[in-house]
This record gives C-alpha cells, structure tokens and sequence, in this order.
C-alpha cells in the first residue's frame, strides 16, 4: 500500500471513522484527482458505498458551491472535501452540519504535507488541542505581540467558543480541517485593536516575501500596508467590500507533525503557530455572512489571555499544566 493511501486509510478508519454500513462521499476539483481517487479508492474497502464527484473549482476561500452541491453534501453522513479553495466558512457547510453530517476539508493540500501529517498520532494531537482550549476558555482577553511588532488585543464574551479541531471526528454534525490540530475562536464582534505583522504567509499569496501589517480597529482592517503583496491583498479582497476586512478568527496550531511550508493549511497547524481569518465567521460562532474567508500567520508571537500565556515566540508553553 503507497503512503498516500495509508494516510487516507487514517483519516478514514481513525479520524472519521467510517462504518461499514455508512455512505461516503469525496469531493473534488480538477487539481485534486489523485488524492481524491486515493480516498475513493480506499473509502469503497470501508464504507458501505464510496462515491466520489469533481466539481468546477470556486471563484476564492469562502465562496459558496453550486446549489446542487450543497444539496448533495447534505443527503451522506460523511463527506471528505478536496479542493483549490476552502468551503468551510460557507453556509453550504453549516447547513450540512446543522443536518448532522461529518465532514473533513482538505483545502489547497499538497501530497507532501498529507503524507507528513495524516500519518500522524490524532489522539497526541487531540490531547494537546483540549489542553490549550481549556487553558483559553473563560478567558476575557487576549494580546499577541511579537518582535517584529504584532501587538492587537482581542476580547472574548460568554458567548465566545474555543473550537477544538481535533482530527478526531466521530460525532453527527463535526466539521474538521485536515491536517488537523489546532484551536481557534472568532472573537467578540468589534472588539480586535492593533496591529498584526503578516511576516508568514497569507491566503491566497501563499509564502511572503516581505511583511504585511494590517491596523485593526473595531474589529475590522483599517490599513493594509507593506509591498507589492499587501496591494495585492487588497485587490482581493475589495469586491466583497467592508466585511472582508472583518477579524474573523484567531486561533493557534497544535500539531507536532506540521511546519511551516507556506502552504495555509499546514501553517496554521504547525505546533505554537498563531493564526488570524478575515472575512466569513459563521461557522464559527460569528455572523459575518460574507463569501471570502483569507487566513493569515504572524510568525513567533507571545499568546497570552487575561488568565496565563499560553505561547512564547511561537512555542507553546511546556508548563500548561
């Protein structure tokens, strides 16, 4: 059996948990045949049918797919996703988990990082992951600062939700970003201030070659400034107009396999790694309906609530508990 699909038998027996009277469908784009196929392929030895579909790719991170989609999606209990851009923050996907469906997205993945880190120990990775969660709920405020000049506080409310992306999804209505390992919360609307110094990466660019940094006030991007990838960022953002500026989301990476490659979906995972999200909320706990959802990484950053800190320059501290 190739690595590829002993990895996609992992993310099937161990993280989904595919019986073997359940559907199963796999959906992808034109990018994502052979990964698609690997899961098809070793979903039909598991499931009790394993279909899969290839869908034309979507115009950018957030937007909705095809109506007809998002109606299939709904009618299997578990559906693994793999596309150019990611369908998480769209009501296609809340709805389905609002119906009880399991679902695992794969945005953008590259076969190297599924091989790294689909390979890896997710119940290591959930037991960390609940750890830094518990450490955050409750907590009324956070400040990241950084050397290299992030400094923004956010604030959190009863209603804030430290979600807890686990890779462990067995439950009716879980929704997982795979590679997994990671918390993250949308804070309280209006609340971020600061600044944060993109010096990572930042979707849809990829790896930066010089830093952005984004001035927040109530909770939304005042300033985007730096080189030519800041008016490029820009560029993408403006035809969805002010909400995509919304401080969506801050979370922080919880997974010991995952590195930093410029590639979103591993950085974000990568073990003290902090993380932001303009745009679409609504998945996670906001109301900031709008079709784009651009996540971003500042590098080495100092995570700390009203309570403890929980990361110092990037590394999570060792002394938790």
């Amino acid at each position: 059996m190739s690595l590829l699909k002993k990895c996609a038998e992992n993310a099937l027996r161990n993280c989904l948990a595919i019986q073997n009277d359940e559907d199963f469908l796999v959906i992808i784009d034109e990018d994502f045949e052979e990964i698609g196929n690997a899961f098809w392929e070793t979903g039909q030895k598991i499931a009790k049918n394993s279909f899969l579909i290839k869908i034309p790719k979507t115009c950018g991170d957030g937007a909705e797919p095809p109506e007809k989609i998002a109606e299939l999606i709904q009618k299997f209990p578990i559906v693994v996703i793999l596309t150019t851009c990611s369908m998480s923050h769209t009501l296609a996907i809340k709805n389905a988990l609002e119906t009880g469906v399991r679902i695992a997205t794969l945005p953008g993945i590259k076969r190297s990082t599924l091989e790294k880190t689909l390979n890896a120990d997710y119940n290591k990775i959930a037991c960390l992951t609940n750890l830094v969660a518990e450490k955050i709920e409750n907590s009324t405020q956070i400040t990241v600062t950084s050397k290299s000049g992030t400094d923004i506080t956010f604030l959190l409310d009863e209603e804030t939700k430290v979600f807890r992306d686990t890779g462990i999804i067995h439950k009716k209505g879980e929704l997982c970003n795979l590679p997994a390992g990671e918390i993250f919360l949308a804070p309280k609307a209006g609340s971020a201030k600061g600044l944060i110094v993109v010096d990572g990466s930042m979707s849809p660019i990829g790896l930066l070659e010089k830093p952005i940094f984004i001035t927040f006030e109530s909770g939304y991007a005042v300033k985007i400034e730096g080189d030519f990838e800041a008016d490029l960022l820009k560029k993408v953002l403006e035809p969805y107009g002010k909400e995509a500026l919304n401080l969506a989301e801050i979370g922080l990476g919880t997974n010991y396999k995952a590195t930093f490659t410029g590639n979103i979906i591993e950085d974000e995972k990568s073990q003290g790694t902090f993380h932001f999200a303009l745009g679409n909320n609504i998945v996670v706990g906001g109301k900031n309906n709008v079709a784009c959802h651009l996540n971003g990484i500042a590098l080495k950053t100092n995570f700390v609530t009203d309570r403890l800190q929980i990361t110092r320059e990037g590394k999570i501290i060792s002394d938790l508990n």
